[in-house]
């Protein structure tokens, strides 16, 4: 069955914090091969702020509502970044 178009399903939530864009880019080509799409937030910030990047957050991995569970149980088997 296919499932119903919601507003809570196509909407971005926080899936993940990184605190390095290695394990960030690891974890989204992870997930790509899963078929869940994710967005890294943040990212730039690494770049430009390497030193006490942390303090803003780190890079947030983003997924659609309906992926959720899903992305956090495959990036939590990689044991990479911490949980939201």
């Amino acid at each position: 069955m296919a499932q119903e178009w919601t507003r809570k399903n196509t909407e971005l939530e926080l899936a993940w914090t990184f605190s390095n864009e290695q394990e960030a880019y690891l974890a989204k080509a992870f997930l790509a091969d899963h078929g869940i799409e994710a967005i890294l937030d943040n990212n730039i910030f690494a770049q430009l702020l390497p030193i006490g990047f942390n303090s803003i957050g780190g890079i947030r991995m983003m997924v659609r509502g309906c992926d959720i569970e899903r992305a956090r149980s495959l990036v939590e088997s990689m044991h990479l970044g911490k949980s939201e």
